[in-house]
């Protein structure tokens, strides 16, 4: 990843612009523009990239089922990611429901499992959602996996979207 340039320190921020017709007289300097345009953007831009989005919609079940493991990404570069679920219950269960999301990476050569608080509250009108910062080595797979239960005769449904962005 490029790193950023030196912003032009030895130049004035601001310069004075002579047009008659300007009512504003002063303006940003030429080198700060292009040092906020073309640098500053630009590694803003790179530093967080998305890089993969996993949605598993209205899964369903007459009782108690998982959500087996599946792989969010795949690393190829060792390094921070961000990982970003939002469960939601799109339809509640008549009884009672649960459902709990597990993450999980390599550090250093060791699986690294992240689980989330289980969703108790089985009504429709409300999403969790959570944010883990991952250090993760290179070749190795960002999972999740959902962990749920069911009572009674209507089961519960879910959507489940989960979103993997680098940040270094």
């Amino acid at each position: 990843m490029a790193f950023l340039s030196a912003p032009p320190l030895q130049d004035s921020v601001i310069e004075l612009d002579g047009s008659p017709d300007r009512k504003k007289p002063f303006s940003m300097a030429k080198p700060w523009i292009l040092w906020f345009t073309d640098d500053l953007a630009a590694r803003v831009q790179q530093s967080i990239s998305q890089l993969a989005t996993a949605t598993v919609p209205n899964a369903t079940d007459n009782g108690t089922a998982d959500i087996p493991t599946r792989s969010a990404y795949l690393v190829k570069q060792a390094g921070r990611y961000r990982v970003t679920y939002t469960l939601r219950i799109t339809q509640a269960a008549t009884v009672s429901s649960d459902a709990t999301v597990t993450l999980s990476w390599v550090r250093q050569g060791v699986t690294v499992i992240w689980t989330g608080a289980t969703d108790t509250d089985n009504v429709t009108n409300k999403v969790q959602t959570e944010t883990v910062l991952v250090q993760a080595d290179a070749e190795t797979d960002i999972t999740y996996a959902v962990v749920r239960h069911s009572t009674g005769a209507t089961p519960m449904h879910f959507e489940l979207d989960v979103l993997v962005e680098r940040v270094s």
